[in-house]
């Protein structure tokens, strides 16, 4: 295969996962506005007796390195129903009202099975928009927590749905979550029993589904992480078991994937055990296929010699001079 011709493609922002804190107030003065713990803990006791709520915990945030947050752990009782969650979240977003428009805005629904929390940073619109509809999901997915990230325009974060503990097909996930949010601008964050990491943007089409899915089968099993944007894989990681021919066998992997592929994407490989660390040199590196995206270098990539086994600089430098666009 002859070098591609290198793309323009936007780059995949970097995303953070956010941590549930302990109740705190901190320093107000400087960041403007008062102490709004008092109203914070009226707005727990607005929910402690709403009809199927057990317990509520109050979580309220503001000092320099807390930042501004205001959230609730809400213990649903056993046997209650969708729609007294789904009241939990509407009677929240009622009381937030305009108080608390600078705060990160928290809901965790916790239920005997199943965790659904909504993470809204843009406003607290999600708390009663998302929670329905995440409570609908809930059921395809077998999943133990939903976890809604909803953010503003002006921050660099994503909007995301993060799925923890889905069924075993990640195309059937794929599916669910396409019925209940597919026409929504998000990521898609999931990882699955074999520890297989996926990073999905929506909108994901069926075609562009189906057309992976009928070529990725013999390689999932060797996948560590994907990542699709734009109807196709922008990132792809694999661990391939030791054997002979491992420049070929890369090769395979690179040509299915590609031939899905109209913009470069990243592909990344090592050899030995998938899900086991690796002591010593790297056993495999990486390649930009049909661009030449090697920006962000880490100290491997800045010395390949002193990172990386002679074998894995000797298949790299092969791969890179087949299907990268650099000079």
């Amino acid at each position: 295969m002859k070098k591609r011709q290198a793309g323009g493609r936007g780059t995949r922002r970097g995303r953070v996962p956010a941590i549930l804190a302990v109740t705190m107030a901190g320093l107000t003065g400087c960041l403007g506005g008062p102490d709004m713990s008092d109203r914070a803990d009226e707005i727990g006791a607005a929910l402690s007796p709403l009809s199927g709520v057990e317990a509520v915990e109050t979580i309220y945030q503001k000092g320099f390195d807390s930042g501004m947050k205001l959230g609730f752990r809400v213990t649903m009782a056993a046997g209650a129903a969708d729609g007294e969650a789904s009241d939990v979240a509407a009677t929240l977003q009622n009381e937030i009202g305009d108080d608390f428009k600078r705060y990160n805005h928290e809901l965790a629904l916790i239920m005997p099975s199943l965790t659904i929390r909504v993470d809204d940073r843009a406003n607290s619109d999600a708390l009663a928009q998302r929670t329905p509809r995440l409570l609908d999901l809930a059921p395809t997915l077998n999943a133990t927590h939903l976890i809604w990230k909803e953010q503003s325009d002006d921050v660099d974060f994503d909007t995301s749905l993060e799925v923890e503990g889905p069924q075993a097909d990640p195309y059937d996930t794929l599916d669910a979550v396409r019925a209940q949010f597919g026409s929504d601008e998000m990521t898609l964050r999931m990882r699955q029993p074999d520890d297989t990491k996926w990073y999905v943007d929506f909108p994901y089409s069926d075609r562009a589904q189906a057309e992976l899915n009928s070529k990725f089968g013999p390689i999932l099993p060797m996948t560590d992480q994907i990542s699709i944007a734009d109807d196709q894989v922008t990132q792809q990681s694999v661990t391939i078991p030791e054997g002979p021919n491992e420049l070929g066998r890369l090769r395979g992997i690179i040509e299915l994937i590609d031939s899905t592929a109209s913009e470069p994407w990243g592909f990344s490989w090592s050899v030995g055990q998938k899900g086991e660390p690796q002591p010593g040199p790297r056993t495999g590196g990486m390649v930009s296929v049909g661009g030449c995206d090697y920006d962000r270098m880490s100290e491997y990539e800045k010395d390949p010699a002193g990172h990386m086994t002679q074998n894995a600089v000797a298949v790299q430098e092969q791969l890179r001079d087949t299907y990268d666009s650099c000079p």
